[in-house]
């Protein structure tokens, strides 16, 4: 069975599903489940409700164990041995998610093996023969305004428009973006939790403001998350990666990825004037040497701006 066919079975299973405040584990009443389904709701309340963690996390954690549920063949954690792992990896690498992503996901997974061990659950999978992936540097890709512009202009979807024109006028990680609610949006302002419990206070255009109004209204959404799948899901994360990704490959970009648009956005408002304090502040970084690793947009323009300011 191909990979896609997989992750649209398991939709299928999750067909009753009633959103909740972070788990689409939980099933409506009727459907059958297996012991794993138990399981990981289990570990995702312990995660939330007793060790408090950020609503970004939790969806990390929950995306991560659905694909592990989908791609692993396990229906029982007391089952679960390192061939079911290594099957899950292999999934994952054959849909082209990058190592950093899969060792991301790993560690969400040893986490809940872990927790079951403590709380006395036989698991015989052999930590120690869990590898991570080889991850390459990171890539440094940034777009200019008129680049941006040019993909805005050729997207073949309202969806693939405002979320890469959100990003680019805010500066959201694609993980915010995701989680993106209803209650955030505030006109053109847009108040959110980011990174680290971070409070972040975003802008977007006039012009972004009205279709995003226009998208929720036609689409129904009047709470919650704003972008929804076809079975009323909360889109994941890898969704409107492809999504973005489509269309600027239609546009001959064909290294994109969500992070771009983050230094896009930072490397913008640098173009603008903004000094580094101020980009600090609008990215939403704790500290300025964070901020200095977005300024790698400048390469060959020292001299201008040299001749510029002296």
């Amino acid at each position: 069975m191909k990979i896609g066919e997989k992750i649209m079975n398991m939709y299928n299973e999750f067909k009753n599903y009633q959103p909740e405040r972070y788990d689409k584990l939980k099933l409506g009443d009727g459907v059958v489940r297996k012991a794993i389904h138990n399981q990981v709701d289990e570990y995702l309340d312990f995660c939330a409700n007793t060790r408090k963690m950020s609503r970004m996390t939790m969806h990390a954690k929950e995306l991560s164990l659905r694909y592990l549920i989908g791609e692993s063949g396990c229906n029982d954690l007391r089952e679960f041995d390192n061939e079911m792992f290594d099957r899950f990896v292999k999934a994952e690498l054959a849909r082209k998610v990058s190592a950093r992503t899969i060792n991301g996901r790993t560690d969400h997974v040893v986490a809940m093996v872990r927790y079951f061990r403590e709380m006395g659950m036989e698991i015989p999978i052999k930590l120690p023969l869990v590898f991570k992936l080889k991850e390459q540097p990171p890539r440094r890709v940034c777009y200019s305004r008129k680049e941006v512009q040019k993909v805005l202009n050729r997207c073949n979807s309202e969806l693939a428009w405002l979320l890469i024109k959100i990003s680019f006028d805010t500066g959201m990680r694609i993980s915010e973006l995701t989680n993106l609610t209803v209650e955030e949006i505030h006109g053109r302002r847009i108040n959110f939790v980011g990174k680290g419990s971070k409070e972040r206070e975003v802008y977007i255009t006039q012009e972004c403001a009205e279709r995003l109004g226009h998208y929720m209204q036609k689409n129904g959404i009047h709470e919650g998350r704003i972008w929804l799948n076809d079975w009323g899901y909360p889109t994941s994360t890898d969704t409107i990666r492809r999504v973005m990704r489509g269309a600027f490959e239609r546009c001959g970009f064909d290294n994109f990825y969500p992070h771009a648009l983050r230094h896009s956005f930072g490397s913008d408002i640098q173009r603008q004037g903004a000094d580094v304090m101020v980009i600090k502040e609008m990215m939403g970084h704790a500290n300025v040497a964070t901020t200095q690793r977005y300024l790698h947009s400048l390469d060959g323009q020292l001299l201008m701006l040299f001749n510029t300011y002296r």
